[in-house]
């Protein structure tokens, strides 16, 4: 079957930006929204619990993710002929690593119940369920947007949101909503931009092929090198919330999860234009954009920082040994 071929245009970059900055804002808006009707109907401490809740699970899955999505996005975006393995490997990946660390922060919570801020463990069950989800989301949206795929991977995005605020505010009118039904919205909303990409990547793209053992441990190698940034930026960027409900309680956790939904609507307006489309035949993320466009480096060669000239030193070594141990993977 004849697969879709990504078409670089000269006005790509310009209008991947503008979409998914449109993107974005829509999504910003809709999820502030969506804080504010939880915390109005659920109080502060459902609020809070509920917080807590989808922290772990993303928070988890983020920290868990062992930076294979760089790997994937890289190679996708500069070798075509391995994404068939790659999209598969995407789902193995997800699915091993969700559920060791599902696993794994269960038996924390166990030793440490402190850990668990108190929460139901049928609801904690849920937020388990939703790690496997959110990664292989993860790997999927990075394989889609090295295709150029930016419509359908913001078409994703504002489906998860507009799924969890149109429940919510619905459950919140009817009088129905809780924290339990509120979880599961939110779990239901991730599904659905799950499948979306899954059904991308199977329709449009070069499909679902047999998973490659050697390739998979090359990513896994080059993910782990690049990880290292990923973990800060998002411990940075969710830990505190697991960490107060876990001292304060659920109740201090929801006032500061309402304050926390307005500054992270500012914090996307503001960073949406952070990740330029990739140039085929180079590393997705890897300081690439189009030609004719002045940035820093032109202006400061010292610019670049130590993690980028890592990165491209990873992807090269990267590439050189997968040419030489990974056989040819047809479309």
């Amino acid at each position: 079957m004849e697969r879709h071929e990504p078409r670089v245009q000269g006005r790509a970059f310009a209008s991947a930006a503008a979409a998914t900055f449109a993107t974005n804002m829509v999504a910003a808006a809709l999820s502030l929204a969506n804080v504010l009707i939880t915390a109005r109907q659920l109080g502060p401490s459902g609020r809070g619990e509920l917080a807590f809740l989808t922290t772990v699970a993303m928070l988890t899955a983020a920290l868990s993710s062992f930076g294979v999505e760089e790997a994937h996005a890289n190679l996708a975006a500069s070798m075509p002929r391995m994404r068939r393995a790659l999209a598969s490997n995407s789902l193995a990946f997800g699915l091993v690593f969700g559920a060791l660390a599902a696993g794994f922060v269960a038996l924390l919570m166990t030793l440490f119940p402190g850990m668990a801020a108190g929460s139901s463990p049928r609801l904690l069950v849920v937020a388990f369920v939703a790690i496997p989800i959110l990664l292989i989301q993860l790997y999927l949206q990075f394989l889609v947007r090295a295709d150029y795929g930016f419509t359908v991977a913001n078409v994703a995005t504002l489906a998860a949101v507009v799924l969890n605020f149109a429940v919510n505010a619905l459950l919140a009118a009817l009088g129905l909503i809780t924290v339990g039904t509120a979880l599961l919205a939110w779990l239901a909303g991730q599904l659905l931009a799950t499948a979306l990409l899954a059904a991308y990547v199977h329709r449009r793209l070069v499909g679902f092929g047999r998973p490659k053992g050697d390739l998979a441990r090359e990513s896994f190698a080059f993910g782990l090198r690049a990880h290292a940034g990923r973990v800060m930026k998002t411990g940075n960027y969710r830990l505190d919330q697991w960490l107060l409900g876990s001292i304060a309680g659920t109740r201090e956790l929801g006032l500061y999860s309402v304050a926390v939904a307005w500054a992270e609507a500012l914090f996307y307006l503001r960073g949406t234009r952070d990740d330029p489309p990739p140039r085929r035949g180079a590393g997705f993320g890897l300081g690439s954009r189009p030609k004719g466009r002045r940035g820093l480096s032109d202006r400061d060669p010292d610019h670049d920082s130590r993690r980028d000239r890592a990165h491209r030193g990873c992807a090269d070594s990267l590439r050189h040994r997968l040419r030489r141990r990974v056989p040819r993977v047809d479309r």
